[in-house]
């Protein structure tokens, strides 16, 4: 096991909460991908650095969904926001091997940090205390897929690389659409649905199973064991 490790002094200061979150212990270090289908579903980034963790999650939190809103969650509510997606939303959870929390950090943080556009009030008090305006929502161009595939690039992952991904393209056969067609306009540029992106991830681990060198590793299971329902959350039905 890494020795990356999230203590409970890293939450709170109050001794009956420190109980609560002690359990919270030995995360390794790394990158990790959160998907979940539930509605629309969503993506976004975790980095684990010995006694740090963050989430970097985007979209269109506010009432008008036009603005694109970063939000940086740090400890304890990375830790809220994790329980969340594991046991509302039943996310899955990736490893990405060939990059680390620096690499992440370097694009994430200087988007961040150079806006002083804060979201308007009437949204929760974590995204007005966390988030930043960053740019335009696009819901089918610029939203959480499409810069989780760009944070993973600008890093230096190489999973988007692979001939694997140039060749798979998942396909919609709703009646909808009339006919088949590809969600992906260009290959290099990654992924504008969370549930393509977690089946390519879903595929990336199918693939390298026996391999030593794993490039991506599912670690839900991981995390549930690491981050239990201490809220006693319940999981939401899915619409799709």
């Amino acid at each position: 096991m890494s020795s990356g490790k999230i203590s409970s002094s890293s939450f709170t200061g109050n001794t009956s909460e420190q109980l609560k979150q002690v359990k919270i212990t030995r995360i390794p270090n790394g990158v990790y991908v959160w998907t979940e289908t539930v509605y629309w579903g969503h993506a976004f980034i975790l980095v684990v650095k010995e006694n740090l963790i963050i989430a970097y999650t985007y979209g269109g939190y506010t009432s008008d969904t036009s603005l694109g809103v970063l939000i940086r969650y740090k400890n304890k509510e990375a830790m809220e926001y994790m329980r969340k997606a594991l046991y509302l939303v039943n996310s899955s959870v990736y490893k990405i091997n060939d990059i680390n929390f620096d690499n992440v950090t370097k694009f994430f943080d200087p988007i961040w940090n150079n806006s002083n556009n804060i979201p308007p009030k009437g949204g929760t008090a974590y995204i007005e205390s966390a988030g930043k305006i960053i740019d335009e929502y696009k819901i089918f161009s610029r939203n959480c897929t499409t810069i989780t595939c760009d944070a993973l690039k600008a890093a230096g992952s190489k999973i988007f690389d692979l001939p694997d991904f140039k060749n798979y393209c998942p396909r919609i056969n709703a009646i909808d659409y009339g006919e088949p067609f590809c969600l992906i306009a260009d290959p290099s540029d990654g992924y504008i649905d969370p549930e393509d992106l977690e089946d390519y991830l879903n595929y990336l681990c199918l693939i390298n199973k026996n391999k030593p060198n794993k490039l991506v590793e599912k670690m839900t299971n991981l995390f549930r064991l690491r981050v239990p329902n201490i809220d006693g959350y319940k999981k939401k039905f899915s619409l799709w």
